[in-house]
C-alpha cells in the first residue's frame, strides 16, 4: 500500500510541476538546470500547502 500512496503523490507532483512549466514556460520544459531547480522547488511548495508533501 505504501508503494501505491508514493506512486500517487509522485504522479500529483508531475501534474503539479507540468502545470507550472504550462503556465510560465509555454509547456515547454526550460534546459535550464536552475530554472529546473526553480520549478522543481515552485512545484514542492504547491504540493506542501496542499498537504501532499513526502515525508
Amino acid at each position: 500500500m505504501e508503494s501505491y500512496e508514493m506512486a500517487q503523490k509522485h504522479n500529483a507532483f508531475e501534474r503539479v510541476y507540468n502545470q507550472i512549466v504550462l503556465e510560465k514556460y509555454n509547456g515547454i520544459e526550460p534546459t535550464d538546470e536552475a530554472l529546473k531547480d526553480e520549478i522543481f522547488l515552485e512545484a514542492a511548495a504547491k504540493m506542501d500547502s496542499l498537504g501532499i508533501g513526502f515525508k
